[in-house]
């Protein structure tokens, strides 16, 4: 189980919806989720309620029963999906609920707990959606650095651009300038994710490994001296995996078309291979940037989930 210390540093700002029909068992979880989201939790009785409630003001997770009063948790979830389909929700589910499982998995459930509810699973799920939320904002506040930097030295270069017409003479220097530009702006990112808090990888568009962080060194084995070079799946993929990682890669890549930004952010699960030859399971999501001269680079988040598949059974 990950220590209090570690979910609280996550949980800071998360705000919580609890909806359970029991009052005792409602009461109960209630005081242990107050250590963790103290001023942030909203507890109500039925589905009905949980709506109102989600309405009045969005959450990051909602923690729901299935067998309720007036509004069942399927059918709060499914509404509740509606407004928001990335919505984390986490059911609390006894034995005999078996026959809602393939229902709750088709609308995208995060996580399932078996009543009666234990402390040490509970939080173990919860200190993975937390972190799953910070490390969703964290990645994009350093997309919002990285295109507050791009617009401003786009702003520059088309200054830079509208001097040139009158300056032809200039032009080798104008180009110099712009080489700059994108390297400073490669600077500014690599400063960014060195120490960020999960594995992040930087390639090219043929997956060779152009930045690799210190949190990518812990989980992999690998040094940057080691990494830097290689392509990230012959490296970091179990060989049976491979065309998985390939196929992830492309969609991560893809998501640089999309103007809505869709694809920044979206997990794909995968098994991984650290260098002394364990095998175990990562959550990769990441994002494209593309260069002033055309070229694309990938960046991966990697977050070992081996914890969470173990947390929920």
């Amino acid at each position: 189980m990950q220590g209090d210390d570690q979910l609280r540093e996550y949980s800071t700002g998360v705000s919580v919806l609890y909806v359970e029909d029991d009052d005792i068992v409602r009461n109960t979880t209630s005081k242990i989720l107050s250590r963790y989201f103290e001023g942030n939790i909203v507890s109500v009785s039925n589905g009905k309620e949980g709506v109102e409630e989600y309405m009045r003001g969005r959450f990051d997770i909602v923690i729901a029963d299935i067998y309720m009063p007036v509004m069942n948790g399927i059918k709060m979830t499914k509404r509740i999906r509606e407004m928001n389909s990335e919505q984390i929700v986490i059911v609390t589910t006894a034995y005999n609920d078996y026959q809602y499982l393939l229902e709750l998995i088709a609308i995208g459930i995060n996580y399932f707990i078996l009543k009666p509810l234990e402390p040490t699973k509970l939080t173990a799920v919860l200190y993975r959606a937390c972190r799953k939320i910070y490390n969703e904002r964290y990645l994009e506040e350093c997309r919002k650095q990285i295109e507050e930097t791009v617009k401003k030295q786009t702003f520059e270069l088309d200054q830079t651009r509208e001097l040139l017409h009158l300056e032809v003479n200039r032009r080798q220097q104008i180009e110099a300038q712009l080489i700059a530009y994108m390297k400073a702006g490669e600077g500014i990112f690599k400063e960014i994710c060195l120490y960020a808090p999960d594995a992040t990888v930087v390639m090219n568009d043929e997956g060779v490994i152009s930045f690799w962080n210190n949190a990518a060194e812990a989980m992999f084995g690998y040094t940057q001296a080691e990494a830097i070079g290689k392509e990230l799946h012959r490296l970091v993929a179990p060989q049976q995996h491979c065309q998985r990682y390939t196929e992830a890669l492309e969609r991560l890549r893809q998501s640089a078309q999309d103007s809505s930004r869709e694809g920044v952010g979206k997990a794909t699960q995968l098994e991984a291979v650290n260098k002394v030859g364990e095998v175990f399971a990562v959550e990769l999501s990441g994002w494209t940037i593309s260069t002033a001269d055309g070229k694309l680079y990938t960046v991966g988040i990697f977050i070992d989930i081996t914890g969470q598949r173990q947390g929920i059974q």
